[in-house]
């Protein structure tokens, strides 16, 4: 029988120090990098979020503002000529009649529909004795507390109820 011995020596003190070495995990500057690259990105998207919401609030505002537009322009025009320039004319100072909003809005315990206010104001419609312009002033204020208004105009025509219409959003 044979027998075979292996002389292997003993690794030495910087031999094991480079195995370990190649062995050991992230240094510090790598971990660091990582960190501030995770951090940026969830940073990015909570803006990004932030400012989703700000818009879908904005468009769920505005539409809401000319459903209010839309309905109490609709009352108006179902209102007889005499009822509109005995009544209802606007006072000469421009200033515009509060119409209250929680009468146009099916949902108006909503906390969205308090923040909305909204106003009319009915003239004649330059020199044309039997033309009314209507118009419909829907302010809010944004989550942001800036205010904001939307403006819808229509022409009231005294022989006809829907000769002429017209939208004007600034």
């Amino acid at each position: 029988m044979r027998t075979t011995t292996h002389s292997s020596p003993r690794p030495s003190k910087t031999a094991k120090k480079s195995r370990f070495k190649s062995i050991a995990g992230f240094t510090l500057a790598e971990v660091m990098i990582a960190f501030t690259v995770m951090v940026t990105g969830v940073a990015g998207s909570l803006t990004a979020l932030a400012s989703s919401l700000q818009y879908v609030d904005n468009a769920r505002c505005s539409s809401l503002a000319a459903q209010i537009s839309q309905s109490q322009i609709e009352k108006l025009r179902l209102n007889s000529w005499s009822a509109l320039t005995t009544s209802k004319i606007t006072p000469s100072d421009g200033s515009g009649v509060p119409v209250p909003v929680d009468a146009l809005v099916p949902t108006a315990n909503s906390p969205i529909v308090s923040r909305f206010t909204a106003e009319q104001r009915i003239r004649p419609y330059g020199t044309r004795p039997d033309m009314l312009e209507l118009s419909i002033t829907v302010t809010w204020k944004s989550m942001k507390g800036y205010t904001q208004s939307r403006t819808m105009n229509a022409l009231y025509v005294k022989d006809g109820l829907y000769d002429c219409f017209k939208v004007k959003t600034p």
